[in-house]
């Protein structure tokens, strides 16, 4: 009896170790790597042409590279866009809205974010205002989720001009 239950503590302890190693980790640099039950977008992508569905305006649109830092409360997004400008963004998790300037200042980007039910997708909302007429331009919705080891990015967007159109892109992790 005395032996089973010593076996049953290092059992336990054994998990309880594993389940603490799991969940926080320090990198090279000495930052804490927080580990999650949902996927880890942190890397750095470049987009795969072949395997995306760009559509008509999807090549003006779509990021061709995108850095992602995932925390524990926030992700970070710099992108490099079509035009080698590149930009920077971060998401709370808690749906806090974000708020940053766009096309050369011209407009503004709101953006609010959340995991998905099932928590394997992150759903980002956002409108882009004019800034001169505080008219919103464009509507979207991104998600994005993790397949087979590659980024899938789908833009769902709604603008007065172009549009309902759907932009899947692809990326590769490098």
């Amino acid at each position: 009896m005395k032996i089973l239950l010593i076996t049953a503590f290092i059992q336990l302890l054994a998990i309880y170790s594993y389940s603490q190693n799991s969940l926080v980790n320090t990198n090279w640099k000495g930052q804490t790597d927080f580990r999650f039950e949902h996927p880890n977008f942190s890397g750095e992508w470049k987009l795969n042409e072949s395997k995306s569905e760009l559509g008509d305006f999807g090549s003006q649109l779509a990021v061709i590279k995108i850095k992602i830092d995932q925390y524990k409360d926030s992700i970070t997004f710099t992108k490099t866009h079509p035009n080698e400008a590149i930009s920077t963004e971060t998401l709370s998790y808690d749906g806090k809205e974000s708020v940053r300037s766009v096309s050369q200042g011209t407009a503004k980007r709101k953006s609010t974010a959340k995991w998905s039910e099932d928590g394997q997708s992150f759903i980002i909302s956002f409108f882009i205002i004019n800034s001169a007429s505080g008219q919103r331009t464009i509507t979207g919705i991104q998600t994005l989720s993790l397949k087979e080891g590659k980024l899938y990015v789908e833009t769902s967007y709604s603008s007065p001009q172009q549009g309902d159109f759907i932009v899947k892109a692809v990326y590769d992790k490098q």
